[in-house]
């Protein structure tokens, strides 16, 4: 099964309308479809953005069932897994903004930054969501996937959805996409 019709189906598994929603828009995005995760690091080769993206959406919900189990034998806060897998589905969608294909090759923009995508994908976010509940639980997470402010963070993780998404998307970069 290819890599985008797997993130379809995590998006349509939850049922919501949200998710539906995100996944018709960005798989209409020929750029996303497209578009390497990175120039010279992890999933850098065209689709890799599509291919990084599943692995966070794959590995966060595993991370959410995992825990949401101990959690809930615990009486404690069970975790939005909505709010995680619509982060991780727009946390680096950014990319497709500071990246260009020239000549046969990927490149960074003029004015790329580590920081640049975080930015672009918070933009995506709030007008894709506008209206919505998770719209500031999303930024949020999508402003804190690096971890760290000296990677590239706009602040740093601080609720249990950030750093799911967070850990996931380490996870996919370093040691599955590598």
């Amino acid at each position: 099964m290819s890599d985008i019709h797997e993130l379809k189906e995590i998006c349509l598994s939850r049922n919501t309308q949200i998710l539906e929603y995100l996944y018709d828009e960005l798989s209409k995005d020929k750029k996303f479809l497209i578009c390497p995760a990175s120039i010279d690091k992890h999933h850098n080769y065209e689709g890799g953005l599509v291919r990084h993206t599943l692995e966070v959406m794959k590995i966060c919900k595993s991370m959410v069932e995992t825990s949401d189990k101990y959690r809930a034998d615990r009486q404690m806060k069970i975790l939005n897994l909505d709010t995680i897998l619509i982060s991780a589905l727009l946390h680096d969608y950014g990319k497709t903004s500071t990246y260009s294909k020239v000549d046969g090759e990927w490149h960074k923009t003029y004015d790329y930054t580590k920081s640049l995508h975080i930015y672009k994908s918070i933009e995506k976010a709030k007008e894709l969501l506008n209206g919505s509940n998770l719209s500031q639980d999303v930024v949020y997470c999508i402003g804190s996937h690096h971890g760290r402010l000296d990677y590239g963070a706009l602040w740093e993780p601080k609720t249990p959805e950030a750093w799911v998404l967070h850990l996931a998307d380490m996870s996919s970069a370093f040691f599955i996409g590598a």
